[in-house]
């Protein structure tokens, strides 16, 4: 068997040929050379890449003029997203091309037709026919998603060609880079912000992109499926309030949600417009990723995408991160991206800087093991130039980790930073022989008359501190009179 998949480098179309290169030969249609195909270019030695402008498709047969295909799978659409989704030109262009690929199909002698339809187009119509109606700016998108599916299954019923409309609900996964609802309230979410959102009472359903895409495949290669449409959805559906209220809880997220606050201008579907069972029951098919595992592993993938040019691992005592910024270095120089409070606060690291303070300490001086008793900072730790060993020691009351510490070579080379949380005593002691320049940006104000600490070399603690046998060491005479942890523990219990 071969396909033809349009917008193959898309969000859908790109897993869609992955998925159906398991099976056969496929034909990835991408605009222009211009075109990303990242999502693709690991493609298997079956799957070949050809650029043809979707206003050109009828073209698609005189580029590949070796063979006949059995499948057509159309996913080539513009201005699915943002204002373009309300241009009447873009979007009845998009319904002729439509019309246009039904024609190359033929032309290819592809026995099957897929369209990718979604219950945007049912949720419109349903609107638009009430009394009153005042359709958004997206209806237009929507109307022409529905007069191109229309008009589409007429021709390929014209032409002997099997029309199969998959009727997508939403579909959400790893590496999305749109603004649609759930992909953006997963980010919001982990940067703990309020979600704004209408009462969330109207039915919804949310499929994960693997899901969706094994669906489709199936649904396409099925003898049991001819000249009709197929919900590419779960069985079962939910009020949008409650898998908003999953996804907090799933993310641990602190962001308010604010039901209510938007108005909802639309009709909500009851769902009983669709066979929502025809997969499971027809071809039996079952969606594998629960709503809770999809939303993990989507922010799984939002974490790791910034972690490519911000890496942020974890570390012994939780709370406290190794930070790693982007650095490049050229024939020019250099060029370091220390901070982007965006990041930070999507791994829930609320960056509010207040202050920032820079200190020199020549080697084997020991600052520490420093925090405030009350209204303790957060800090960012970085050497600018020079070498530190840097130890926090966790003090927070309750914690598992209690009374232990981490340590991390940090240098002005290596461009590691520390976040320090609330809660963790701070020190160092420097290494290099030029001394040691360090920068620190806080959240929270210094406050003179909380700030104390333990001493460095508190036996209870025993922190290896790499020190030298027979080297001097420099420490000031507030630092040695700082108390035990045992007298901490007495007179505080705690942080």
């Amino acid at each position: 068997m071969k396909a033809v998949v349009t917008g193959a480098n898309g969000f859908v179309g790109s897993s869609i040929v992955k998925e159906l290169s398991k099976y056969m030969d496929v034909l990835a249609v991408v605009k222009d050379e211009r075109s990303d195909i990242s999502r693709i270019r690991e493609a298997p030695e079956n799957v070949k890449v050809v650029y043809c402008n979707a206003e050109e498709i009828l073209r698609l047969p005189t580029i590949v003029p070796d063979g006949e295909y059995d499948l057509f799978f159309h996913f080539a659409w513009y201005g699915t997203s943002g204002s373009i989704r309300a241009d009447v030109d873009a979007q009845l262009s998009n319904v002729q091309i439509t019309c246009d690929a039904v024609s190359a199909a033929a032309a290819m002698r592809c026995r099957r037709f897929i369209y990718a339809g979604s219950i945007m187009e049912y949720e419109a119509a349903e609107y638009c026919n009430v009394d009153g109606a005042k359709p958004g700016e997206g209806t237009v998108y929507s109307a022409a998603k529905l007069a191109a599916d229309m008009m589409a299954r007429t021709k390929a019923t014209r032409m002997g060609i099997d029309y199969i409309s998959v009727i997508i609900s939403n579909i959400y996964g790893k590496n999305e880079k749109s603004a649609r609802f759930l992909n953006n309230t997963i980010r919001k979410m982990l940067k703990n912000e309020p979600i704004e959102m209408t009462e969330g009472k109207q039915m919804y359903d949310f499929i994960y992109l693997e899901d969706a895409v094994r669906a489709i495949v199936q649904t396409a290669m099925s003898d049991k499926i001819s000249n009709e449409a197929v919900y590419i959805g779960n069985k079962n559906q939910k009020q949008l309030r409650e898998y908003v209220e999953e996804m907090k809880a799933v993310l641990g997220s602190k962001s308010e949600l604010m039901f209510g606050s938007v108005p909802y201008n639309g009709k909500s579907l009851t769902y009983d417009e669709f066979d929502t069972a025809k997969l499971e029951d027809v071809i039996g098919y079952k969606t594998e990723v629960t709503f809770s595992e999809g939303v993990k592993l989507v922010a799984e993938s939002i974490r790791d995408n910034h972690a490519q040019s911000f890496g942020i691992e974890t570390t012994e005592l939780e709370g406290v991160y190794q930070l790693t910024p982007f650095y490049m270095e050229d024939n020019r120089g250099n060029f370091l991206k220390a901070f982007e409070k965006d990041v930070f606060r999507e791994f829930g690291l609320d960056a509010d800087i207040q202050e920032e303070f820079e200190s020199f300490s020549s080697y084997n001086v020991i600052r520490g093991l420093h925090f405030q008793t009350k209204n303790p900072q957060i800090k960012i730790v970085r050497v600018l130039q020079g070498e530190v060993i840097d130890v926090v020691v966790d003090l927070r009351a309750g914690s598992p980790t209690f009374g232990q510490y981490t340590k991390i070579r940090l240098s002005g080379k290596n461009h590691k930073s520390l976040w320090i949380p609330a809660g963790f005593a701070h020190g160092f002691r420097v290494v290099s022989g030029d001394g040691a320049l360090m920068s620190y940006k806080c959240i929270g104000r210094y406050e003179k008359g909380y700030d104390t600490g333990i001493l460095w070399s508190d036996t209870d603690l025993s922190i290896d501190w790499e020190i030298v046998p027979g080297s001097d060491l420099i420490i000031s005479d507030r630092d040695k009179q700082l108390m035990r942890f045992s007298e901490f523990v007495e007179t505080y219990g705690g942080l």
